[in-house]
C-alpha cells in the first residue's frame, strides 16, 4: 500500500505541474499526506485546492479533518463549516464539527452534530461508535450505546474501536449482573 500511495504522489504532482488549477489533484494529494501522517503538506494541498476553487466543499472538510489532526480547533471549525455552508447535507462534515465539539469539551453540541450526521447518514460505522460513547459515557444508557456499537461492527466488522466498546459494555453488564444492579 506505501508504495501505492508514494506513486500516486508523484503522478499527482506530475498532473499539478501540468495544470497548477486543479483543485481535485491538489485535495486528492492532501488526502495522500494526510494517510501518510505529513499534515503540514496535505493543509498546504488543501488551501492550494481552495484557491483553484473556494466553493469545493471536499477539500475544506479535509482541511478541517487535517486541523483537527494538528489541533488547531477553531480553525478547522471555520473551515467544516464552510463545507455544510456550502453543501448542507454533508454528512461527514456535521460529523467532524461533532469530533471538534467532543474535543472541546462540549458534549451536548457534539451530540446534536451526531444525531444530524447520522440522519444524514446512518452508514457511518464512525458516527455509531460516538454516539456509543456518547451514550455509554455521557448518558450512562448502555442498551443505546450497545445498539451503536452493535450497528458499527454490522457496518465495519474489523472497527477495531466498536470491538473495544462493546468489550466494555459486557463488562459492565457482567458486573452490574453479579452485584445485582
Amino acid at each position: 500500500m506505501k508504495g501505492l500511495n508514494d506513486a500516486a504522489i508523484e503522478e499527482l504532482k506530475v498532473a499539478i505541474h501540468l495544470r497548477n488549477q486543479y483543485p481535485e489533484a491538489h485535495n486528492n494529494l492532501g488526502i495522500l499526506y494526510r494517510r501518510k501522517g505529513m499534515l503540514d503538506n496535505a493543509v498546504t494541498e488543501y488551501i492550494e485546492a481552495l484557491k483553484g476553487n473556494p466553493y469545493y466543499a471536499d477539500a475544506h472538510n479535509n482541511l478541517g479533518s487535517a486541523l483537527i489532526d494538528q489541533g488547531r480547533l477553531d480553525e478547522a471549525l471555520s473551515e467544516v463549516e464552510k463545507a455544510v455552508k456550502i453543501r448542507r447535507n454533508f454528512a461527514l462534515a456535521h460529523y467532524n464539527i461533532a469530533v471538534i465539539y467532543f474535543k472541546k469539551g462540549q458534549i451536548n453540541e457534539a451530540y446534536n452534530k451526531l444525531l444530524e450526521a447520522y440522519q444524514l447518514d446512518p452508514t457511518n460505522a464512525d458516527v455509531h461508535i460516538s454516539l456509543g460513547v456518547v451514550y455509554l459515557d455521557h448518558f450512562h444508557d448502555k442498551e443505546k450505546a450497545l445498539h451503536h456499537i452493535k450497528e458499527a461492527l454490522r457496518l465495519n466488522p474489523i472497527h477495531k474501536q466498536a470491538e473495544e466498546m462493546k468489550k466494555t459494555i459486557n463488562k459492565l453488564t457482567s458486573v452490574e449482573k453479579q452485584t445485582g444492579n
